[in-house]
């Protein structure tokens, strides 16, 4: 009985880690898209053709 509670306790405590790492990845990759459609955006509006009055 007590390995089945330590092995139940170990994968318990896997699991939260696994989703700390889902969270921080997830929020990485949000800042990470944040910064590219910045980008994307720059670079658009430099390459935009001018109108000439």
């Amino acid at each position: 009985m007590e390995g089945k509670c330590i092995c139940r306790g170990y994968w318990n405590i896997v699991s939260v880690n696994q989703v700390d790492l889902f969270v921080g990845l997830t929020r990485e990759f949000e800042d990470w898209q944040k910064i590219i459609r910045r980008l994307v955006l720059m670079i658009a509006g430099l390459t935009a053709p001018q109108l000439q009055c």
